[in-house]
C-alpha cells in the first residue's frame, strides 16, 4: 500500500483523497517530487526562506529588494520589493507561515520603519513605525502572537523592546524598562543578535556592554518580564552577532566582531551553548542567517576576502550539524531572514 502520510507528513488528511495509487499513476516521477506542494500542492516548494534588505555590491546602505530560497530545490529568486524603505542592520520576525516582519535599520542614520511580506503572494505591505529608532537591533518571533524588536546601536533603543502584535499589526513599548537583565545581565546592550523557540523564549546572544559579551540572555514570552542570563554563554564573545533556530530544537549563534568562523549552537533542551566542529568555512560580513525547521540552517553573505561578485552560502543539516558550501546571495550588512515554515 502507498503511504501518503508518509509523502506528505504536513498536509491535510483530507487532501490525500483518492491518491493510494499515485506510485502507479505517476510512474516517471521521483518519490520526492510528491512531497507537500509537488503534486498535490499546486506547484512549488514546500516553502522558502528569505533574504531583504541589507546592502548587495550594488548598493548604498539600505536595500529594499529581497531574495527567496526554495528549501528543497535551493534555488535563489528576486523580490523587487521586499521592504517598504531599503534598510540594513535590521530586524527579522516570522508569523506563521504567513508574513515576514522587519522593523528598524539603517539607511543613512537609525530609522523606525517597519514592513510586512506576505509570504502568499511575496507582495509588501506598510505598516505603522515603530516608536523608536534604532539599528543592529535584535529581534524574535513568537509566531502567531506576536514579533519582538530589542536593543539597537541607538541610546533610545538600548534598554527597551518594541513588540508587535501579529493580530492587529500594531506596535507597543514593553513597560519592563530596562528589558536587560540589571542583576549581572546585560544591562544596556546592544548589536547582538536574537533567536527564538517560539512558544517559550528569546535569546538574546553577544553584544557590547563596555566590551564584547559572551552572554545569552533569554526573554521568556509569556511574561515578558527582564531578560535573565543563563549559566552558560557562549564559547567567545562578540558583538554584531546574528542568530537563528531550528524551531523547538536548537538556536544558533554566528560570529560578528570577533570569533571569525566559531558557530556555537544550543540545544533549547541545555540552554547550553557549544561550538560546532565545522563553523563559518570563512569568515563572513554580518551575514544573514536563517534555519528551516527540522531540516537545515543557511548563512549567506560574501566573505570578508573575496570578490563581491561572488557569493557562497553555508549550509548545516541539522540533524548532523554537517556543513557544505553552496550558491548564495548577494545579502549583506545585516539584512532581515525568515522562513514561511509553520512554527506552531
Amino acid at each position: 500500500m502507498f503511504r501518503q502520510d508518509r509523502t506528505n507528513p504536513s498536509s491535510a488528511v483530507s487532501n490525500w483523497k483518492g491518491r493510494r495509487d499515485t506510485a502507479k499513476a505517476w510512474p516517471s516521477t521521483a518519490v520526492s517530487s510528491w512531497l507537500n506542494g509537488g503534486l498535490f500542492g499546486g506547484g512549488g516548494e514546500a516553502y522558502n526562506v528569505y533574504w531583504v534588505g541589507g546592502t548587495n555590491v550594488n548598493d548604498g546602505y539600505g536595500n529594499a529588494t529581497g531574495n527567496k530560497m526554495g528549501i528543497v530545490s535551493e534555488t535563489v529568486s528576486d523580490i523587487a520589493v521586499g521592504l517598504t524603505q531599503g534598510v540594513a542592520w535590521t530586524s527579522g520576525m516570522n508569523d506563521n507561515g504567513v508574513a515576514g516582519y522587519t522593523g528598524a535599520g539603517y539607511s543613512g542614520g537609525s530609522k523606525k520603519t517597519a514592513s510586512k511580506l506576505l509570504y502568499a503572494s511575496d507582495t509588501n505591505s506598510t505598516l505603522s513605525d515603530l516608536t523608536y529608532a534604532g539599528y543592529g537591533v535584535g529581534s524574535c518571533s513568537n509566531s502567531g502572537v506576536a514579533g519582538y524588536v530589542m536593543g539597537g546601536d541607538n541610546t533610545d533603543t538600548r534598554t527597551i523592546a518594541q513588540k508587535i502584535t501579529y493580530s492587529s499589526d500594531s506596535w507597543s513599548v514593553l513597560s519592563a524598562d530596562p528589558i536587560f537583565s540589571t542583576d549581572g545581565g546585560v544591562n544596556n546592550c546592544y548589536v547582538g543578535d536574537m533567536a527564538s523557540n517560539s512558544g517559550v523564549a528569546g535569546y538574546y546572544a553577544g553584544g557590547i556592554t563596555n566590551t564584547s559579551t559572551s552572554r545569552v540572555d533569554k526573554f521568556t514570552f509569556a511574561s515578558e518580564a527582564q531578560m535573565v542570563a543563563t549559566s552558560n554563554p557562549m564559547t567567545c564573545a562578540s558583538h554584531y552577532t546574528r542568530a537563528t533556530e531550528d524551531q523547538g530544537t536548537s538556536c544558533w549563534f554566528f560570529p560578528g566582531s570577533t570569533c571569525d568562523t566559531v558557530v556555537n549552537k544550543m540545544p533549547v533542551s541545555t540552554d547550553t551553548p557549544a561550538a560546532l566542529s565545522s563553523g563559518l568555512s570563512v569568515g563572513r560580513n554580518y551575514m544573514g542567517v536563517v534555519g528551516a525547521k527540522g531540516s537545515a540552517v543557511y548563512a549567506a553573505s560574501t566573505s570578508y576576502s573575496a570578490d563581491e561578485s561572488t557569493n557562497t552560502m553555508d549550509k548545516w543539516v541539522t540533524a548532523s550539524d554537517t556543513r557544505s558550501v553552496i550558491t548564495g546571495v548577494d545579502r549583506r550588512n545585516g539584512p532581515s531572514t525568515f522562513a514561511n515554515a509553520d512554527w506552531s
